[in-house]
């Protein structure tokens, strides 16, 4: 056996070392939570009034989606956390896609019910915050408002909520339902006042609900872009309708409060497709992203699922229906 001398190999490199594999630390909700509180309150008190000092409305809501979307990476990136299991993105599937654009026309139906009903309570709160929100709608471009309403918060928002915050919930809790109501809550009460929690509160149960079913981020970015994309559009249309009708002062007092005949007629009429509309665009995302093929109702939970959707339909129309009678007597 030939023996190598020491000083020819005692500055040489081996060709190949072996990578120590990087690992990584787990979220948990307490740190997620504490994160959220924290960048809440320092954007609220400090960061969002020099914004709107600083850059204007428009300026300073751009730079307040980014600077949650930036907080929201640089702490992942702090706690050493795996950006692909906080931040999970996978190829769409058009049926997917198709899915979450079904949910969205039922969310949609049920903002117009959860605003009416609101506008039914606090008629006069619910216009001054209308009112507050006209000059962000009135935007210089429609592309620009999209920007603002639709794109920024399906990124920025989504990064921090269906990112940061879930992926510490999922890995503190293992009951998918407890998981879900607690991600829709602080969604809800993200947008500050109180009567425009229940809407968001919704939506962001399913949102939170696509990704734990698909570990797929896209879908719920898309259900927030098309989401405030479509409240925003419709609400443009109809205020350039009225606008270039020339009887605003007419439509204001009309809009102003909503009688309990209206809020019956509301109810039943856009309630009543709102359970099938949901249940079936979460189905289509479901059988999208299974391996295998999904029942529209689980194996063994037919009858349930069937007298669940039936259920809750009829319940939804009878109590317009309820109301609509009330409002006559």
């Amino acid at each position: 056996m030939t023996q190598i001398p020491y000083e020819s190999i005692r500055y040489s490199v081996p060709d190949y070392l072996p990578r120590k594999k990087k690992t990584f630390r787990r979220l948990k909700a307490w740190q997620s939570i504490l994160f959220y509180g924290c960048l809440m309150l320092v954007l609220l008190f400090v960061l969002d009034p020099l914004y709107l000092t600083l850059f204007g409305e428009i300026g300073g809501t751009i730079t307040s989606q980014l600077t949650m979307l930036a907080a929201s990476i640089l702490f992942v990136i702090l706690m050493r956390a795996d950006p692909r299991e906080v931040f999970p993105f996978r190829k769409p599937k058009i049926g997917g896609i198709f899915g979450v654009l079904v949910v969205m026309c039922g969310a949609y139906l049920a903002d117009i019910i959860i605003s009416s009903l609101i506008l039914f309570i606090e008629p006069e709160q619910t216009q001054a915050v209308n009112d507050s929100m006209e000059s962000l709608f009135s935007g210089p471009s429609i592309i620009l408002n999209l920007l603002l309403i639709a794109l920024l918060p399906a990124i920025c928002e989504e990064a921090l909520h269906r990112g940061v915050i879930l992926a510490g919930l999922r890995n503190s809790f293992s009951n998918k339902i407890l998981v879900i109501g607690i991600s829709g809550f602080l969604f809800g009460i993200f947008h500050i006042i109180p009567i425009r929690w229940w809407a968001p509160m919704l939506i962001g149960f399913v949102m939170a609900y696509f990704v734990c079913r698909t570990e797929n981020m896209f879908y719920s970015c898309l259900l927030h872009f098309a989401n405030n994309a479509l409240i925003y559009l419709i609400s443009a249309a109809a205020q350039g309708a009225v606008q270039a009708s020339g009887i605003d002062s007419y439509i204001e007092a009309a809009a102003a409060s909503v009688s309990v005949l209206q809020l019956g007629v509301t109810i039943a009429f856009y309630g009543v497709p709102i359970p099938i509309l949901i249940y079936t665009g979460c189905w289509l995302v479901r059988r999208a992203c299974s391996p295998r093929r999904v029942r529209f109702a689980e194996p063994g939970r037919e009858r349930f699922t069937l007298w669940t959707l039936l259920g809750t339909t009829l319940a939804i129309g009878l109590t317009g229906i309820i109301i609509f009678c009330i409002g006559l007597l």
